[in-house]
């Protein structure tokens, strides 16, 4: 381990910020630098920090699924409402994403970090007091704000202290933090569009049983708007835990093979296998092969997160890096938007559809990942 000299050595280091005045030797010698300071007990204590505060905004994001059965019994939601209500923590993470990453790269991102996450605590904090659906619904806003500006500002300060040789590796790490998050929230009751309806379509399924896209009760389709206040069976609850857990072994192959096969590979290979499991739910007929796929697209989608956690920092100057991420996130939490709000119409009218919107969209997204660049092992300027 460093002693605490060479811990703060690391620090003075990385933290000098590089302008784009700056000669290519200068940031030469700060790649050397975090490279020849070693690896020690500030990388450790680095890591258990972020990765708390990125279970905990994973805490925020996915508890609405599983509050959304019990939610719509107390709320007498529709499909429309309870798509709204999963998409509005995403429309304050689009405005908190880029607000937050431009104020990081402009007053520093430990503040900013610090800032964001009081925000998202009390956002959080006072939407688990409220009774009436609009006032959920702002907290929820007020929420995603501070996880908008969260997310991105924990990578970019995690990625500035890691040398290139583990970068790939320990943001890989960190990213497995999320599926802490997932854990937790399960036990106490990430893709997103599909990944937030998966304890409302388990919930369907054990009510009424038949497929996924024939929810029947008896001989005769059941409305989902006919009762709001079914029981909600506990099992679905657990299932939601096992499908979390599934996140683990895509995240110990992403750690191993990160830094050997490439970023953009295993973003490719990941978003095509998403969109293929996904397309492969419409032919499940019994609620444990549902799981079991389930678990299989939880497990193969996380790679794909995973990678797109290490190469969205490392593709932007420092000077941008934040507010380039920030945005970026942004434009992608609009197509989460889109995909709650007509996810939640479409599933009452047929879930063909959105499904196979889903599928579509995950393997044309990962073929032209394919041409993005290679940032394996290249310094950060």
């Amino acid at each position: 381990m460093n002693s605490a000299a060479e811990d703060d050595y690391i620090i003075e280091e990385a933290e000098r910020t590089l302008l784009p005045s700056q000669s290519t030797e200068k940031a030469t010698e700060y790649e050397t630098a975090i490279s020849e300071a070693g690896y020690g007990r500030f990388h450790l204590k680095l890591l258990l920090l972020c990765g708390w505060a990125v279970s905990s905004d994973a805490i925020e994001v996915v508890c609405i699924s599983f509050v959304l059965p019990s939610a719509t019994c107390d709320f007498r939601m529709t499909g429309f409402y309870k798509g709204l209500l999963t998409a509005i923590i995403f429309l304050g993470m689009l405005f908190g994403g880029y607000i937050w990453g431009a104020i990081s790269d402009i007053f520093g991102r430990r503040s900013t970090l610090l800032m964001s996450l009081l925000i998202n605590s009390i956002g959080g904090g006072v939407s688990s007091l409220c009774q009436k659906y609009w006032m959920f619904l702002i907290f929820r806003l007020i929420s995603g704000i501070g996880v908008g500006g969260a997310l991105p500002v924990i990578f970019t300060y995690f990625c500035e202290f890691q040398p290139k040789a583990k970068r790939g590796i320990m943001i890989s790490v960190l990213a497995t933090c999320w599926m802490s998050g997932n854990i937790i929230s399960a036990a106490l009751a990430c893709f997103y569009g599909l990944w937030m309806w998966f304890p409302e379509i388990f919930n369907k399924m054990e009510k009424y049983g038949g497929t996924v896209c024939s929810i029947s009760h008896g001989n005769s389709t059941v409305n989902e708007t006919q009762s709001f206040c079914d029981p909600i069976s506990k099992s679905i609850y657990w299932e939601g835990l096992v499908v979390a857990a599934a996140n683990l072994p895509g995240n110990i192959f992403t750690i191993f093979f990160i830094e050997k096969v490439g970023r953009r590979w295993l973003l490719s290979a990941s978003m095509v296998a998403s969109g293929l499991s996904a397309f492969a739910i419409l032919g499940m007929k019994t609620r444990l092969h549902n799981i079991l796929l389930s678990c299989l697209f939880s497990c193969i989608s996380v790679v794909g997160w995973n990678a797109l956690d290490v190469l969205n920092p490392e593709l932007y100057p420092t000077e941008l890096r934040s507010t380039a991420t920030g945005f970026f996130s942004g434009v992608g939490r609009l197509a989460t938007i889109a995909a709650n709000l007509s996810f939640g119409l479409l599933v009452d009218i047929h879930c063909a559809i959105p499904l196979i919107l889903v599928s579509g969209l995950l393997v044309f997204g990962g073929l032209s990942s394919l041409l993005l660049p290679e940032t394996r092992n290249v310094d950060l300027h």
